[in-house]
């Protein structure tokens, strides 16, 4: 084990790419990191390369790639002399790599010119066009500052999307089959428009691949159609070699609205490969899509539906948001945690908000019921991520779809489906990760990691907020995906962001830079905590307690979807202040010292059993429509001037009072501060 997986796995965290701290319009960045770049964007070809050169032991090899490129692109040594300086010999394909390296280079300090180019196009004048993307794995992108475009998506899937998606899915499938000994019923995939332009259709291949049918391609690479594969085509390769038959295996397509709108032509030549596999006059026992077919048809049938009204709804696969609309909702709604007590009902807000069917003969047609019945059935979800920049914890919206799904699934049956990510980062070299794989990799290789949160540090405020994104997405997946996020992974981001376990100087730099960013870490913390999705030391909870109250104290209260109104978490922070105080009291200590070393810290003092009895909610407060507030509002310090935030207004709805057994005093105290708050932003309209 120490010498294989251990190993192995150890060496692809030290190789995964990790993206330094954030993007400036017009900035290079300096001499080191371009290097770092460059080579990124040589690739593990380069490394190959000089091996075959020059046998060198790991980690000396990555240092003497380094040193390479620092010679010719800082030093401009001679391709020739960096060669026999470092490899004692010379080499074409070096050379070549090494050529590459100095036109990236080049590239890359040519990207200051994105300024100019913004303001040449809002002066009315031309920009030339290019091609886009993640420079690593397309360099042809560079430099920046184009009207850059994507493809002709007449081409999507391209062959090679298509090839590409065909080892994806049979290696998917294997897995399952060697785990359960049976085929999955049913795979859903998460369609985006993003992730389409980078990886040319590899998703929408996957789709058709998983139910037997391939494409057929004009001389210039355009799709004119599809068609079935033959049954006997379809097979997988199991790990010991052996060779065996699958069936044509049903899908259920989640698209993005973004994908819907740009990729309408897609969309619609997957639903006639639905329609074919439903009339291909096959075994049902070969053929899921018919089967599923006809068992929904008849469920449909047994609840009112006609004939013709069953045959077209259960033929459906393709669902997004309604028309004009964009999002899951899942995200806001998560965010304010304090607005709904059961994922449930977040799982019946991704089901009203993606339950829209899309294909040939319908367009946008609500049919949440159908929807529901073909996540059922779904034993997979699978997304991919083709990007360097980008992970699963950097954004909100993985979670929300892949997420969902889960979410939604487990909702329906009671069980989660198996979640997994198509990793096509090196087209090169795909892989198929299961979600708890992908995202542990990306914690550890960025977010554990002192380089990622150096970088972050030197981007100020900007960077600040992008760590307490992480906390508030680390929050979204525990919330769809429970099992994935470990209380450990909770310790250790608590450990390294909130108590500065790598000694990096993070609460100076929160508080010079974006206090208000380190409140909703801690807040979000806290709030995991006190919803039960943490189980926390107590100490770890008094510390978060108290330096939730001290950053409102000094800082003033962040408006956030967990911190803004969030009544329940302030009370139970105020409760584990007050049976701390409660318990010195009682041995003769006093109160709770302050960290500077003056008088004790004012808390809220609990009743005699030192709990604090949550507030009732109201009944709408469970509805679809009033889960989660929709705005992210930084307060404005209470020594601001209450002039310079007009035009906005915040609605307080009445709820039903609740009795908490507190001592009347201190509360009070508090709630006027709340109310301070509320007052302050009374008249001011928060825009979605």
């Amino acid at each position: 084990f120490l010498q294989n997986e251990l190993h192995d796995y150890l060496h692809e965290l030290s190789s995964t790419l990790m993206p330094y701290g954030l993007h400036t319009l017009g900035i290079v960045k300096e001499d080191e990191k371009m290097i770092e770049f460059v080579k990124a964007m040589l690739g593990k070809e380069f490394k190959d390369n000089v091996s075959r050169v020059r046998a060198i032991e790991e980690p000396e090899d990555e240092r003497v790639l380094y040193q390479m490129l620092e010679d010719l692109l800082l030093n401009e040594t001679d391709v020739y002399e960096v060669q026999r300086k470092w490899l004692n010999a010379e080499d074409d394909n070096v050379t070549q790599d090494l050529l590459k390296a100095l036109k990236y280079y080049s590239d890359l300090k040519e990207c200051v010119r994105e300024i100019n180019r913004i303001l040449d196009a809002l002066n009315g004048k031309y920009i030339p066009p290019k091609i886009g993307g993640d420079p690593v794995r397309k360099p042809e992108a560079l430099p920046t500052g184009n009207n850059f475009y994507s493809f002709d998506p007449r081409t999507i899937p391209t062959k090679e999307a298509w090839n590409l998606a065909k080892k994806l899915v049979d290696d998917l499938i294997r897995r399952y089959y060697e785990e359960h000994g049976s085929f999955p019923d049913k795979i859903a995939y998460v369609l985006w428009s993003t992730e389409t332009m980078r990886n040319y259709g590899v998703m929408q291949a996957a789709v058709l691949y998983t139910m037997g049918v391939t494409v057929d391609w004009d001389s210039a690479g355009r799709v004119k159609d599809v068609k079935l594969m033959n049954l006997s085509d379809l097979k997988i390769k199991l790990s010991d070699g052996t060779e065996i038959a699958r069936p044509r295996i049903d899908v259920v397509v989640v698209s993005s609205g973004l994908h819907r709108d740009t990729f309408s032509a897609l969309m619609q030549l997957l639903d006639k490969a639905v329609k074919l596999c439903i009339m291909a006059d096959e075994d049902e026992s070969q053929n899921y899509v018919r089967k599923h077919y006809l068992e929904i048809k008849e469920a449909l049938i047994e609840k009112g539906y006609s004939e013709t009204e069953a045959s077209l709804l259960a033929g459906i696969r393709i669902f997004s948001e309604s028309p004009g609309n964009y999002g899951t909702g899942l995200s806001d709604a998560i965010s304010a945690s304090n607005t709904w007590q059961s994922d449930a009902k977040l799982a019946e807000l991704f089901i009203n908000r993606v339950g829209y069917a899309y294909g040939l003969s319908l367009w946008g047609l609500e049919a949440h019921e159908v929807f529901g019945m073909n996540l059922k059935a779904t034993d997979i979800a699978v997304h991919s991520r083709s990007t360097n920049l980008y992970a699963a914890l950097d954004n909100d919206d993985v979670f929300q779809y892949l997420g969902g799904i889960a979410l939604a699934v487990r909702y329906l049956t009671g069980q989660n489906p198996e979640t997994y990510i198509f990793d096509i980062k090196e087209a090169s070299n795909p892989k198929v990760r299961t979600l708890g794989e992908f995202i542990a990799t990306e914690i550890l290789s960025r977010y554990f990691n002192p380089k990622w949160i150096e970088g972050m540090m030197e981007n100020d405020y900007a960077g600040a907020r992008e760590m307490a994104k992480v906390i508030e997405n680390l929050w979204g997946w525990e919330v769809v995906l429970p099992e994935l996020i470990s209380d450990r992974t909770w310790q250790n981001f608590y450990e390294i962001y909130v108590k500065d376990k790598y000694g990096l100087g993070l609460r100076e730099f929160f508080e010079k830079s974006n206090p208000y960013a380190l409140q909703s870490i801690v807040a979000r913390m806290l709030e995991a905590i006190r919803k039960d999705h943490w189980d926390a030391p107590e100490e770890v909870k008094i510390e978060l307690a108290k330096e939730l109250q001290r950053l409102q104290k000094e800082y003033g209260f962040t408006c956030c979807h967990h911190t803004c109104g969030n009544l329940d978490l302030l009370n139970y922070a105020a409760g584990i202040l007050s049976s701390i105080e409660q318990r010195e009291s009682k041995e003769g200590e006093g109160g709770l010292p302050r960290e500077d070393g003056g008088k004790k810290a004012p808390i809220v003092k609990s009743g005699e059993s030192g709990k604090v009895i949550q507030t009732q909610k109201t009944a709408g407060e469970e509805t679809n429509q009033s889960v989660g507030f929709g705005f992210e509002q930084t307060a404005v310090p209470s020594h601001t001037g209450a002039e310079e935030v007009s035009g906005y207004r915040m609605e307080i709805s009445e709820q039903q009072q609740s009795k908490i057994e507190v001592s009347t005093t201190p509360l009070v105290a508090l709630l006027i501060v709340i109310l301070a708050v509320l007052v302050f932003y009374a008249g001011m309209r928060m825009r979605k």
